[in-house]
């Protein structure tokens, strides 16, 4: 058991955890982990300083649960890239003022009180939408505009702020249909194969209490807790190789034919 040194916060821990995204128990420790790598790239395009804007939290609505057609309807808003997570449910308008109000007494988000309903299925309504942490200048709506395209929810300011909302978006998330499937997905500057650091590792570190900031310690001991935590340094851009120019091979006799020049290949 964890508590907190200031609060009245406390939470119960594994000491093993299967890291397993599906697992009703062991699910945080995944998406803490996953969380963290998805933060760092995201604001390691930032890192690199070809931009001066922080990346934004983007929301927007889909016909379906695709990856293909999220990433397209990005690039037609007008982001250049940051990495994105497709949901399928929204809590039913009328259920939402009961999870917000678990949020603000417990401090956890409005989807742990889903989970804790006898059937959590029945207060989500069908909803495919996309939530991206990106860069770029988004497609300027027009004053009096009905037509909902996308919605700015707020910038974000540090790696923290861009690592907070990537966990609770992955709290939440549907698991991948295939085996070996992704819950989250990079695009444009921030692709993997566009963008690298130079060092990737862990350090330890503190926990604090989601309710105060105060630090949690282990209630058994009094210790203070502390855990791994993914780090990079050293973003960088890459830039892409294109493929030599293919060279046109040209017989004698069509030399000769069309007055080719003499220093075209053979």
């Amino acid at each position: 058991m964890q508590s907190c040194c200031k609060c009245d916060y406390e939470r119960q821990v594994h000491a093993v955890s299967c890291g397993r995204p599906g697992c009703p128990s062991c699910w945080p420790t995944w998406a803490t982990r996953a969380a963290q790598r998805m933060a760092a790239r995201t604001w390691g395009y930032w890192q690199t300083k070809a931009t001066v804007h922080h990346p934004r939290h983007v929301t927007f609505d889909l016909t379906c649960i695709n990856v293909v057609e999220a990433k397209r309807r990005l690039l037609s808003l007008g982001a250049t890239g940051g990495s994105f997570v497709i949901h399928p449910w929204r809590i039913k308008r009328e259920y939402q003022d009961e999870a917000s109000r678990f949020s603000c007494e417990t401090g956890e988000n409005r989807y742990e009180w889903v989970r804790k309903q006898p059937d959590p299925m029945a207060v989500l309504d069908y909803s495919p939408h996309c939530h991206a942490l990106c860069y770029g200048r988004l497609k300027e709506i027009k004053a009096g505009s009905k037509v909902y395209e996308y919605k700015v929810i707020r910038p974000l300011n540090s790696l923290e702020a861009v690592e907070g909302v990537a966990f609770y978006l992955l709290s939440h998330t549907a698991m991948p249909a295939k085996p070996g499937g992704h819950c989250y997905h990079y695009f444009g500057v921030c692709r993997k194969d566009l963008l690298k650091p130079t060092y990737t590792g862990e350090e330890s570190r503190p926990v604090f209490c989601p309710v105060c900031g105060a630090a949690l310690v282990d209630k058994a001991n009094g210790e203070p807790v502390w855990v791994r935590h993914y780090v990079t340094e050293g973003w960088f851009i890459v830039k892409p190789v294109l493929p030599p120019p293919r060279v046109l091979k040209v017989s004698p006799s069509t030399r000769k034919l069309l007055d080719l020049p003499p220093g075209l290949a053979t």
